[in-house]
């Protein structure tokens, strides 16, 4: 299942916010930002694509490699509540 902005935004997931990203026995916490040059390069990021569907990339890099994913593999995402100090 592809995620729109809309999925995204009701989960809580929206840009400048942490998202946690699980696959397999990896899990990272990466920024949701609005582009992949919304992080330094080698950073992963999520994001909203031109279609309009979540985007996992690296800047000047490939999420697939770095995570070791191919088509049709599950991630699961979930919101990084900020924490109230």
């Amino acid at each position: 299942m592809a995620a729109d902005a809309a999925l995204l935004a009701s989960a809580g997931m929206r840009p400048g916010r942490m998202v946690r990203i699980a696959v397999g026995a990896l899990v990272a916490t990466v920024l949701f930002g609005v582009t992949f040059s919304s992080v330094s390069p080698g950073e992963l990021v999520v994001y909203v694509d031109a279609a309009g569907l979540m985007a996992l990339a690296v800047n000047r890099g490939s999420a697939a490699e770095r995570l070791a994913v191919t088509a049709g593999d599950l991630l699961r995402l979930a919101a990084v509540r900020p924490s109230h100090s």
